[in-house]
């Protein structure tokens, strides 16, 4: 019997591919011996699928042992104690740290659990996002990483930097 899952390269970086799904998802690693080993787990948890859930659970209790009986009525009396405000203040800032570190809106607006980008945005709206200057993009384009830092909030720009943006 075919095997399920493949793995190929493409540009350096390896990808496993579904045969069932066809769907393609990068592994994110260009080291042989690391896809091997995500091949060969994706592999073994199609077979035994309640070992692999066993191993999970294994995995995230060493990780996390509160985790099999926290609830979320406790994560939410946590956020609480630990901060002035509500759950719902902690959901505002948790998309406005998004939008400023340059998390995907679309990833943001999934965890958030909005249907509609306008809602997402209203929430995400305080948040003020810095853009590289072309240079600096163009450096960072060619070294494959673009790094995106958030502007400091008091930070005040001089005044060469305003003559700089009117030319």
């Amino acid at each position: 019997m075919a095997s399920r899952y493949r793995l190929f390269r493409r540009g350096g970086t390896y990808y496993l591919h579904d045969a069932i799904t066809r769907k393609q998802k990068s592994l994110g690693t260009k080291s042989r011996k690391e896809a091997l080993r995500v091949l060969n787990a994706q592999r073994e948890a199609e077979q035994v699928p309640n070992i692999a859930r066993q191993i999970a659970r294994a995995y995230l209790h060493t990780a996390d042992p509160e985790a099999a009986t926290r609830t979320w009525q406790t994560v939410a009396d946590r956020i609480v104690a630990d901060k002035e405000g509500t759950l719902h203040s902690y959901r505002y800032s948790w998309a406005e740290r998004a939008a400023i570190l340059g998390f995907p809106e679309r990833y943001a607006q999934l965890a958030l659990g909005h249907n509609s980008k306008a809602v997402h945005r209203a929430y995400s709206k305080k948040a003020e996002v810095t853009l590289p200057s072309l240079e600096d993009y163009e450096k960072a384009f060619k070294a494959k990483v673009i790094p995106f830092a958030p502007k400091p909030v008091n930070e005040v720009p001089s005044n060469d930097d305003k003559s700089k943006k009117a030319s």
